[in-house]
């Protein structure tokens, strides 16, 4: 309203004995009281790392079900893979997951985003990293598959080296490719 907050969405946490969500829900205000729209349910397993996320959708006063994303992890607690599945069929819906792959110093050198046809999983998408010999990121460039791979752009990262008088942090600075941009960036 005119000068004045008006709330229509919130998000409200709870958490568990070791302070990680357990659950989060999102609600709408009608004009009248908060109604329910999503709710996500937080499960973790041994040494505390997220496990599971099921969604769920408020739906003739009760809750359901809607999508289960699980998390697999390497030796050193890193994310490699991050799978959505949707619990109810809908030929809108497809499985999709996020692959993950890290260098020896835990840097993530590639993320690729793969999706689930419904006979097997094929990659749409990845971002490639490349790192200079202090661990900085040097450059990341994104691409898309359609029977080859095309790049979508890259980004090169530039440190400037200063004296610890001036500054005793290193100025980045970056550099976006292509460009000019036409439709997408």
């Amino acid at each position: 309203q005119a000068g004045d907050w008006c709330n229509q969405n919130r998000e409200t946490s709870y958490y568990n004995a070791q302070h990680q969500v357990k659950t989060k829900i999102a609600e709408k205000w009608n004009g009248s009281r908060w109604e329910y729209l999503l709710r996500q349910q937080y499960h973790y397993g041994k040494d505390f790392q997220l496990a599971c996320i099921i969604g769920q959708v408020w739906d003739n006063q009760e809750w359901n079900d809607v999508t289960s994303t699980t998390f697999v992890y390497d030796l050193n607690g890193n994310v490699i893979t991050q799978q959505v599945h949707f619990l109810q069929a809908s030929t809108l819906n497809q499985d999709f997951a996020w692959i993950l792959d890290y260098d020896q110093n835990e840097n993530l050198i590639e993320s690729s985003f793969w999706i689930y046809t419904g006979s097997q999983w094929e990659v749409r998408t990845r971002n490639v990293n490349a790192y200079d010999a202090e661990n900085r990121l040097v450059n990341t460039l994104s691409e898309s598959y359609e029977d080859y791979w095309t790049n979508a752009d890259y980004v090169e990262y530039e440190y400037k080296n200063t004296s610890v008088e001036e500054n005793p942090g290193a100025e980045l600075q970056v550099t976006l490719y292509p460009n000019p941009v036409i439709d997408v960036l």
